[in-house]
């Protein structure tokens, strides 16, 4: 019999039998995930996990908290683990209030990017959270500041008990920066301090708590807000812990040290980190002023400036006075349009490294780099900036590999890298190629003593020239720095002949060399290591340099001549003392 109901009682039933079938479905997937062996992890292993699920999402993201809805199991661990919620989202209050109660009483990570225009809500939490909660605050990173957040900066309290990273960083421009101005009273009492970084802010840094300071970055300050030098030195002195120092340009411009100054030097016992992005005179005065232990990790960006650079090389030699440097980089770097900045690299390793790639891939960190700029303006030069890294103390002498690729010439390859006693290795790039071809075994060489005395193994990067001749004098022509394959041939005979033999030879990413090339080096060098790269030469040297009409032979040919026949191959009757296989 078929029983009749009212529509508010069928839709009750409908509902009872729908939340009944709900259950019964999902009934198995609850009992799968509970049986689960990761739901048997004890809490310690699953609070790990959790953790790496969080920083997969960007901050202030809440998609990893979907792990709390997985098990009961899971999500009373996660509730349980107050870290999981120390940085509560400032946009919405619902969520920051209960990842608020959540964290408990642990330091909260309070991350706001300020840019363009933050929304009323991101303003209103995080004046919230640095009004009500500033004493919890561990780490506070506000970024992208810009004019119209000035409300955010005053409401930056003078105490945070807890604070140990502070983050400051602005839009401006650096003709703006006096825009984003940071009261002086802000954060003053913050013993506690340890990390800070600020970058594109007018804001008087010194004035911080110093004495606990291990990380140290500042960028951009505005000039108004800059110290003289003896405050800058003073403010270092205070900073005993500091581990690594990161600093652009923060001197005020219009001061400098007094003349015939004589005070004892800053000591950074602890210094591991060193990075140092200013013009000339202020590398100089801090190399001058301020001494760290030999293993600290140096990177030195030296802007253009008319003084000159043996100063600042000379003080940093200094510090490295009795130490040794096994693998040595110098790079010419930047595009090739002269409206940009280019420079030279300078890196020194204290080890050798098993593949030289390696240093050409620039994996490892260099204990010491150099970048000096190059400028027509001040008449620098990458000729002038090498001879100055040799000729001012820095302890070379052990150095046995070398990667180098920059346009120096020939008497400056001799005089830096053709005399360092110790070296066996050399990789090189494009624009060092044609000077160290010249070098390897030059015209003159009766009357002059070999340069590379120890090298057996070389490895080439370069572009080879169509022809017999190598251009030395440097014409604005595209094939300025093209090596003669037939010179390099010639080279690696005589050298062999006069007991200075090259035992392995590498060919990597080089142009215009051909199978056939390769198997005549093979008859010159024990051990030739090709990549297999060949390319149709006739069509690049068109698509480079064109035409030759006005090609005058090198004076470099009296000398290939001896063993180079009509057709350019090579004599090998002339050279007895190899056996050809």
């Amino acid at each position: 019999m078929f029983l009749s109901a009212s529509e508010g009682e069928q839709r009750l039933i409908d509902e009872t039998t729908s939340g009944e079938s709900l259950a019964t479905f999902l009934a198995p997937s609850y009992q799968r995930n509970c049986l689960a062996s990761i739901s048997q992890l004890p809490p310690e292993i699953l609070f790990l996990i959790f953790s790496f699920v969080k920083l997969y999402y960007r901050v202030n993201s809440l998609a990893w908290i979907q792990i709390t809805h997985v098990s009961r199991y899971w999500r009373s661990v996660a509730i349980d683990s107050p870290t999981l919620w120390d940085d509560p989202p400032l946009e919405s209050a619902k969520w920051m209030v209960e990842m608020l109660k959540r964290s408990k009483t642990v330091g909260l990570t309070i991350s706001a990017d300020l840019s363009t225009h933050p929304s009323r809500r991101k303003i209103a939490g995080l004046t919230v959270i640095l009004r009500d909660h500033v004493a919890r605050i561990q780490h506070l990173a506000l970024t992208n500041m810009n004019y119209n957040c000035q409300e955010v900066r005053q409401n930056l309290p003078v105490s945070a008990p807890r604070l140990e990273t502070l983050r400051l960083s602005s839009l401006s421009g650096p003709t703006n920066l006096d825009y984003v101005c940071v009261p002086k009273t802000a954060l003053n009492s913050a013993e506690n301090l340890r990390q800070l970084e600020l970058s594109g802010c007018n804001v008087h840094w010194r004035c911080f708590p110093l004495s606990n300071i291990t990380h140290l970055k500042l960028c951009d300050i505005a000039c108004t807000a800059r110290p003289t030098w003896t405050q800058f030195i003073d403010a270092l002195a205070k900073m005993s812990k500091l581990e690594s120092l990161d600093i652009e340009s923060v001197l005020d411009p219009t001061v400098r040290l007094p003349a015939g100054t004589t005070s004892s030097p800053v000591h950074l016992s602890r210094l591991q980190s060193l990075t140092v992005e200013s013009p000339t005179t202020e590398v100089e005065m801090l190399f001058e002023h301020v001494a760290f232990p030999p293993s600290a990790i140096i990177h030195v960006k030296a802007i253009s400036s008319s003084d000159p650079i043996s100063a600042v090389i000379s003080n940093i030699a200094r510090l490295y006075s009795g130490q040794e440097f096994l693998t040595l980089s110098i790079r010419e770097m930047g595009a090739s349009d002269p409206s940009y900045l280019t420079f030279v690299a300078f890196k020194l390793f204290r080890k050798v490294f098993e593949r030289p790639n390696d240093i050409y891939m620039d994996t490892p960190v260099a204990e010491l780099t150099l970048e000096f700029v190059k400028s027509r303006r001040f008449h620098r030069t990458a000729d002038q900036i090498v001879t100055e890294i040799f000729n001012n103390g820095l302890p070379l002498d052990k150095v046995s590999h070398v990667e180098f690729d920059a346009d120096i010439t020939i008497d400056n390859m001799a005089s830096t890298l053709g005399s360092l006693p110790e070296l066996s290795f050399v990789r090189i790039g494009v624009r060092g190629g044609v000077s160290f071809v010249n070098v390897l075994y030059p015209m003159d060489a009766e009357y002059h003593p070999i340069s590379f005395e120890n090298l057996v193994s070389i490895t080439l990067s370069v572009t080879f020239h169509s022809t017999l001749a190598v251009r030395v004098s440097h014409s604005w022509r595209h094939s300025w720095n093209h090596v003669s394959l037939k010179y390099l041939q010639a080279c690696l005979i005589q050298r062999y002949e006069c007991g200075a033999e090259i035992r392995k030879l590498s060919l990597d990413y080089c142009c215009h060399i051909k199978e056939s090339d390769v198997r005549e080096l093979k008859n010159i060098v024990v051990d030739v290591d090709w990549d297999g790269r060949e390319e149709d030469e006739e069509e690049s040297a068109n698509d480079w340099y064109g035409t030759d009409e006005d090609s005058d032979y090198d004076p470099q040919l009296s000398f290939v001549g001896n063993i180079l026949r009509a057709d350019g191959s090579l004599n090998y009757s002339n050279t007895p003392l190899l056996s050809w296989s």
